[in-house]
């Protein structure tokens, strides 16, 4: 560890003060972190979603996977990973950014977990099949509608490049997950790219409290707000004016009892 040119050189000192951080260290070692937070994931979904005959090839799971982890893991936020349908009582943020298949199981899961005040965050193309890969008929997702308070009937590829993205007064500070500094509560970088609902994945972008647009890019969906708060709209394109962001509290949260979530609004579904 000591230099040719010996103790009085920059990597000498460096390496020290790595040696006495380490040892600050030690009374952590071996400890665990209790992670409040969870991404859902399982691989028959992310197959099944990687099957010809998609309203696009560019929406990928395992890349949406990784761009709301890595939003989080920036901000400091210890994330667990767990299968749709795992149990779900111990986090208070529940994210969901590409869940092809969902079982009435795991929806009721979810419900649950809304209803006893968790924050739960549906990304683009979930809830679209059953176990078996048949689509689920009605407008989508079928088995999430009543807890995100919206409902859609298609999807749309968007144009290569940025699609507008407007946020609406009320919407200032949502959360969003971006790639490049984040995004979010905090206001962002007007530059991010990231996932459940911002660039990436076909909603809206870095929308901090100053922001009037932003722009989503690969996929869309023609919603339509059965009861959620619209916090940015399309700005363009076929879907001008339709919901690109929403935040929803079901009947069955009202009041429950909420704890706070860093970056997050607690108690309230959002797609």
């Amino acid at each position: 560890m000591v230099p040719h040119a010996g103790a009085d050189t920059e990597t000498f000192r460096t390496v020290t003060a790595m040696g006495a951080d380490l040892r600050r260290l030690a009374p952590v070692v071996g400890e665990r972190v209790t992670a409040r937070a969870v991404l859902l994931f399982d691989w028959p979904s992310w197959w099944a979603a990687s099957e010809p005959g998609r309203p696009t090839s560019r929406l990928d799971t395992v890349e949406e996977l990784a761009r709301w982890h890595g939003a989080l893991w920036r901000r400091g936020i210890a994330t667990d990973v767990a299968a749709p349908g795992a149990d779900l009582g111990g986090y208070d943020l529940i994210l969901v950014p590409h869940s092809y298949v969902l079982t009435p199981d795991a929806a009721a899961g979810l419900e649950a977990a809304v209803a006893r005040g968790a924050t739960v965050v549906v990304g683009p193309y979930s809830g679209v099949a059953d176990d078996r890969g048949h689509i689920l008929q009605g407008r989508s997702p079928v088995l999430l509608r009543d807890t995100l308070g919206v409902s859609g009937e298609e999807w749309c590829a968007l144009p290569d490049g940025d699609t507008r993205v407007e946020v609406t007064p009320q919407g200032g500070g949502v959360l969003v997950f971006g790639d490049d500094g984040g995004s979010g509560d905090d206001g962002g970088s007007g530059d991010d790219r990231g996932a459940g609902g911002d660039r990436g994945s076909g909603a809206a972008g870095s929308a901090g409290a100053t922001d009037a647009t932003d722009a989503a890019s690969i996929l869309g969906e023609r919603l339509r707000s059965d009861g959620a708060e619209v916090l940015a709209t399309f700005g363009e394109g076929v879907l001008a004016g339709l919901p690109a962001l929403t935040r929803h509290t079901p009947a069955a949260a009202e009041g429950a009892g909420r704890t706070p979530v860093p970056q997050a609004r607690p108690g309230t579904s959002g797609r």
